[in-house]
């Protein structure tokens, strides 16, 4: 996590809204990546960290745990296993609640199998065939849109698509390309 100053170009109405109370905010990949690793931009931290800096009191932050794993790829792929193990702390310290379905992480009876997070996944595909998307994609969103989040925060345009597609907002309204 890094510091959290003003952005260049980017107007704070831009990054999170003032006025929209208390949210409940879903947070992809490339997000998680760049609050919690080094492995993105430094403008996408900037961002990212300035919208955790606005949001810190009004929002609730979740991720699902197949789009964690993700994460966790490629900060294997992209640093060294300590690295990868120091991640579990950093996510267990932090304030982003992770998801199985509509369970948090640490519950201990699931309500949604790993089958049923799956086959609602594969459901999805035909109902939004013209999308290009993969599963991790769609579960995220499909619990977004369950929970009737009242954000997406994500840097991916397929889950900028696919979330608005079920009517739901994405932040930061604009984004910063991925090569900055």
């Amino acid at each position: 996590m890094h510091g959290a100053d003003p952005v260049r170009d980017h107007s704070d109405a831009v990054i999170f809204p003032a006025d929209h109370g208390k949210s409940t905010v879903f947070l992809g990949k490339e997000a998680l990546l760049a609050r919690l690793t080094d492995l993105r931009s430094p403008r996408h931290q900037e961002v990212v960290d300035r919208f955790f800096e606005l949001s810190r009191d009004q929002a609730f932050y979740y991720t699902n745990v197949y789009v964690l794993a993700e994460v966790f790829t490629s900060v294997r792929y992209g640093t060294s296993a300590h690295e990868t193990a120091q991640l579990q702390a950093d996510i267990q310290n932090s304030a982003i609640r992770v998801l199985h379905g509509s369970d948090d992480w640490d519950s201990t009876t699931l309500s949604n199998t790993p089958k049923e997070v799956f086959l609602a996944a594969t459901q999805l595909y035909e109902e939004r065939e013209k999308i290009t998307f993969n599963i991790t994609e769609a579960t995220l969103v499909l619990e977004a849109a369950r929970a009737e989040a009242s954000f997406v925060f994500t840097y991916d345009g397929t889950i900028a698509t696919l979330a608005r597609s079920f009517g739901l907002d994405v932040l930061p309204y604009s984004t910063p390309l991925r090569s900055e």
